[in-house]
């Protein structure tokens, strides 16, 4: 502990400044007030107990490690849970500013931890770090703001956040994903890569003002699933799907993918990568135009290449709106002899064909084209 500005002697729940030696917070009943900003450094550890109540004053924060200065958090709320949240009577979202995690804080671990009226819960780059039994809510920025890192979630919830629930800055962000529940967040979840889509299967979107997920680069080089969370995926750019590796996108029933504007997706162009529909009747898989207001021709369509493989079908698909940026229908196949099966698939609204098949073989079944602009 530290000594404070205005308090008589130093009091064990009360904190201010460096933490530079073992410290825990423990569960006493008058509970814990941090009443300036916490630095915890010199290699210190500072242990959450199970049970332990933590008020922060406005603005103060919890910072874990200083550039190379190690310091470590670690909460251990595994049965009552601890709470970190405002000082004030009637707590505000932003009143406090969080915890912000320094990648010298690697080794940190969060079991059990609520996390309220902060501007951004939880900020954290370039380290690894596994977060279990967590919620994040009342935020007024970010409920998780995180950068190069290998973040493992289970049962991690983020809630009426005035920002994004999750939103990831740069290069990877996620190792692995067992339960997130993200929900009443006023803005849509943001990652950089399209690797980290594959790891929310687990994840339920739903409830958002903005409910879906941004993808800024979302070329795909090696194999991923994309499953149903609720939210449809919204790539910054072009989806590219090949490489070295000859990986295969999957996309299960009832995944959305909407593209901006004179965007599309690319399978097996100019590198091997190969594309599986796999929707149902009751959920197909929906590619579409994100504009509000959909137009023929809005977004440029699926192009599917002559290094795509047999690998490759199609089924269940509802695509719409395509056909446009200089491609020749919604779905189009060019120069492959794999003999792709595509069925059960409804093409609508194309500024082009609903289909095209250019030097290529394909088995159709059961496909419908309809209000497209051209035959096919």
């Amino acid at each position: 502990w530290c000594s404070c500005p205005g308090w008589a002697s130093p009091s064990p729940g009360i904190w201010c400044g460096d933490i530079d030696e073992d410290t825990h917070w423990d569960a006493r009943s008058e509970g814990h007030l941090v009443t300036c900003g916490v630095t915890v450094r010199d290699d210190a550890v500072l242990t959450v107990d199970d049970g332990a109540h933590v008020a922060f004053v406005d603005g103060a924060g919890l910072h874990v490690g200083r550039e190379l200065d190690s310091g470590f958090l670690m909460v251990d709320g595994h049965t009552l849970g601890a709470v970190f949240t405002s000082w004030n009577d009637t707590p505000a979202k932003g009143d406090w500013a969080g915890i912000q995690f320094d990648k010298s804080a690697e080794g940190s671990a969060i079991d059990g931890l609520t996390v309220q009226f902060a501007s951004t819960a939880i900020s954290l780059a370039q380290m690894d770090i596994i977060i279990t039994d967590t919620i994040l809510e009342f935020s007024s920025q970010n409920g998780l703001n995180i950068a190069d890192t290998a973040l493992t979630l289970e049962r991690v919830s983020i809630t009426d956040s005035d920002g994004e629930p999750l939103i990831c800055n740069s290069g990877q962000c996620l190792a692995a994903v067992d339960t997130l529940n993200m929900q009443y967040n006023k803005k849509a979840m943001h990652l950089q890569l399209a690797d980290d889509v594959g790891r929310l299967a687990n994840a339920t979107i739903a409830n958002n003002d903005e409910n879906f997920v941004t993808v800024q680069y979302p070329n795909v080089t090696q194999s991923a699933t994309w499953s149903y969370t609720g939210a449809p995926i919204v790539p910054e750019q072009g989806i590219s799907v090949g490489g070295d590796d000859a990986p295969v996108l999957t996309l299960e029933a009832g995944v959305a993918v909407w593209f901006e504007d004179d965007q599309g997706m690319d399978v097996g162009y100019n590198a091997p990568g190969d594309l599986i529909v796999a929707g149902t009747a009751l959920e197909p898989v929906v590619m579409t135009s994100a504009s509000a207001i959909k137009a023929p021709g809005a977004w440029a369509g699926v192009f599917i290449g002559d290094e795509a493989k047999s690998t490759t079908s199609i089924e269940h698909l509802d695509i719409s709106y395509a056909g446009g940026s200089g491609n020749s229908a919604n779905l189009r196949i060019w120069h492959n002899d794999a003999d792709i099966a595509v069925r059960n698939v409804t093409s609508s609204f194309s500024k082009s064909s609903g289909l095209a098949l250019e030097g290529s073989f394909a088995t159709f079944e059961d496909v419908v084209c309809t209000f497209n602009n051209a035959f096919g």
